[in-house]
């Protein structure tokens, strides 16, 4: 196995035991299998493969470089995992208010999860730059939410819904006009099962009655049914306890837990058996039984690299999911989309630079009809090298120059001129040059010499 950790780092070999099964588990994002024989002692990869396999390793930091249906079923076991394993005192020690925070840890994880996962998809649409780009998100999302939906892990579906309609996101127009009509329909008929209205009576509360299967529920509506029956109800009437209330509650509480008998988990890559033919390796082949019971169908090289591209499709989405960047600030999110609303102007609206000469002429215009000056730097009396050699030289008249005139903004005459200052064109007074300092000036420039 050969594993390329940086760009330019070195590039590791390791030798594989015999009794490894399972390598498709086993290898790493930044590693690939090759066959050796024992008396080969040559370079296995090139720099040109090294640098192909370390981009190829970094293709998970990108969320459009994951499959939607394998990143829903990656959140639906996390969330399922959590969901499973509150407890049914956990539900009751919430109702009483129970300060101990060590009898209801399942139960907090699975109300942060709202935040995560609606923050984070608010987060990755703001920070792209590019509309196009931003375009692709939001779709990649709708379609992870659909494959939520199938997968019946409504919580996650609703919340990645909620980012989409964030304020800071709905508020990208360029961006929304890029989206197809087919996902902002596809968009449409996913909020149908988060209406609010009536008690959230819609789609939800008929598939919530009707399903006896695995099924993750909405966090807040959870908390929202089990609060309505702890409040609405008084724990004594008359001085007896209120037993009526309490079989509500465990009731309530037992409908829930009716949803984690068989936790969700994700299905692997289906292979059609049926279709596959004959493997020729070196090796033995591997054998799967197909439908019939007698009959044996050998794996293509299609079929292992299917579940080879699935298994790495897993570590990658994974690794972005561990590592993904939230932010939960809503004040440093409205000044990231503000940023990035300011490169799109930018991008489509160019400032070109003849609309800035224009600008900037209008300005000394506006300047000479109100009486004023435009100022420019203070003029060394003596040349320097900071005055004469910057940018900002002024322009000075030698007698005997044979280059074409030159029309300058401040003009001096030498030597014919008084040491008094002579006006510029735009009204300032330009200071008094001696011959003596520009014999200097010619003297360490190598050039003529004005007469005395």
């Amino acid at each position: 196995m050969v594993t390329v950790q940086s760009r330019n780092g070195p590039i590791r070999n390791s030798v594989l035991p015999n009794h490894m099964s399972d390598l498709a588990n086993f290898i790493g994002l930044e590693s690939r299998y090759y066959l050796k024989e024992r008396q080969f002692h040559g370079t296995l990869v090139q720099d040109e493969e090294a640098d192909h396999i370390f981009r190829e390793s970094k293709q998970w930091e990108s969320l459009l470089n994951l499959t939607p249906k394998q990143v829903a079923e990656e959140l639906t076991k996390v969330d399922s995992e959590i969901f499973c394993s509150i407890d049914s005192s956990e539900y009751i020690a919430d109702l009483w208010r129970n300060p101990n925070h060590l009898t209801k840890e399942n139960l907090q994880r699975f109300e942060g999860i709202p935040n995560n996962e609606m923050y984070w998809v608010v987060t990755t649409v703001v920070s792209e730059t590019k509309a196009d780009l931003r375009a692709k998100i939001i779709k990649q999302y709708i379609k992870i939410a659909k494959w939520c939906r199938e997968l019946k892990n409504y919580n996650t579906m609703f919340h990645i819904i909620s980012g989409l309609n964030h304020g800071l996101v709905q508020r990208l127009r360029s961006t929304w006009e890029r989206v197809p009509h087919k996902h902002k329909r596809a968009m449409e008929d996913l909020v149908g099962y988060m209406n609010p209205f009536h008690n959230m009576d819609n789609k939800y509360r008929e598939l919530q009655r009707a399903t006896h299967t695995s099924f993750i529920p909405l966090c807040h509506i959870i908390k929202k049914d089990l609060t309505f029956l702890f409040d609405g109800n008084e724990t004594r009437v008359d001085g007896l306890v209120n037993f009526e209330k309490l079989r509500m509650l465990s009731q309530q509480i037992r409908n829930i837990r009716k949803f984690c008998e068989n936790p969700i988990m994700p299905e692997p890559p289906e292979i059609d058996l049926g279709q596959l033919g004959v493997l020729k390796s070196i090796h033995h082949s591997i054998r799967l039984r197909s439908r019939h019971p007698t009959a044996l169908a050998t794996l293509t090289e299609n079929a292992l690299k299917k579940v080879y591209s699935h298994h790495r499709m897993t570590k990658m989405v994974r690794k972005h999911l561990g590592k993904k960047h939230v932010i939960l600030e809503e004040d440093l999110l409205e000044k990231i989309a503000d940023s990035t609303d300011k490169i799109v102007q930018l991008r489509k609206n160019p400032p070109s630079p003849l609309n800035r000469g224009k600008r900037i002429s209008g300005t000394k215009e506006k300047f000479r009809k109100s009486g004023s000056s435009i100022v420019g730097p203070p003029i060394s009396p003596s040349p320097t090298t900071g005055s004469f050699g910057s940018d900002t030289g002024v322009p000075i008249d030698l007698p005997g120059d044979s280059s074409p005139p030159i029309t300058p903004r401040r003009k001096l005459s030498l030597p014919n001129t008084p040491p008094s200052a002579v006006p510029a064109e735009d009204g300032t007074a330009s200071p008094s040059v001696s011959p003596e300092s520009l014999n200097s000036y010619a003297n360490a420039n190598g050039t003529a010499q004005c007469p005395q």
